[in-house]
């Protein structure tokens, strides 16, 4: 794949964009992010796609450029969270539904950046419509940094009994992973008995798969 920095087209950056995702080729992606100086803008693009899986490939691709760019300027990194925080914000004009789960995964590639964004990306734990990617994004966190995320299990236990099958599911996740007991979340059981039908996101081999609020909770 040639890599230009310059005389692309926006539609010919998306494309060369979408090819690199449906193929999860993450070392061309990094090279293009190394040469194409739109190269972030049109990943932020890409995390309105309405293709789910294009979607958590474009999440997981703004990580990786991340991880790359914390290395040469850890600012600009800290700039592309504060402007998906604004993005998530009513008055940007163009609210971005996927916003927290893309701050995770920024912060997933940048632990240094997890004690300083991490209780703002909690904060939205209860605000619509960034719920179910809140408690995500804090289960992929917790597999990390779990001291991190365990003072927020008194907010995030009310979880285990929401109607959104996501939000229980991820809720007796991060429990789970924090080493939360079970016998002071009398609904953590209930929990991990529920068989209803979810989808989730494999960071291991970047694939959607099908699976239960029960199978997904178990750690």
């Amino acid at each position: 794949m040639k890599l230009s920095r310059k005389g692309t087209t926006p539609r010919q950056r998306k494309a060369t964009l979408r090819k690199m995702l449906e193929a999860r080729d993450h070392e061309a992606l990094a090279a293009w992010g190394r040469n194409e100086r739109q190269a972030v803008r049109t990943v932020f693009s890409a995390l309105f796609d309405p293709d789910d899986l294009l979607r958590w490939r474009a999440i997981e691709g703004l990580g990786l450029l991340a991880g790359q760019e914390s290395q040469r300027d850890l600012e600009r990194v800290r700039e592309w969270l504060r402007r998906l925080l604004w993005n998530m914000n009513d008055e940007s004009g163009g609210l971005m539904w996927h916003g927290a789960e893309a701050i995770g995964e920024i912060l997933m590639n940048v632990n240094q950046l997890i004690p300083e964004f991490v209780m703002i990306l909690h904060s939205f734990h209860r605000e619509e419509p960034f719920e179910s990617g809140t408690y995500s994004a804090l289960a992929r966190l917790a597999t990390l940094e779990p001291k991190l995320v365990a003072p927020f299990v008194p907010f995030l236990q009310a979880g285990l009994t929401d109607p959104d099958p996501r939000i229980r599911a991820h809720a007796a996740r991060i429990l789970a992973l924090v080493g939360a007991k079970r016998e002071d979340h009398p609904a953590w059981d209930k929990v991990l008995t529920d068989s209803t039908p979810l989808s989730v996101y494999d960071h291991n081999d970047g694939e959607l798969r099908q699976t239960t609020v029960a199978t997904h909770a178990q750690v």
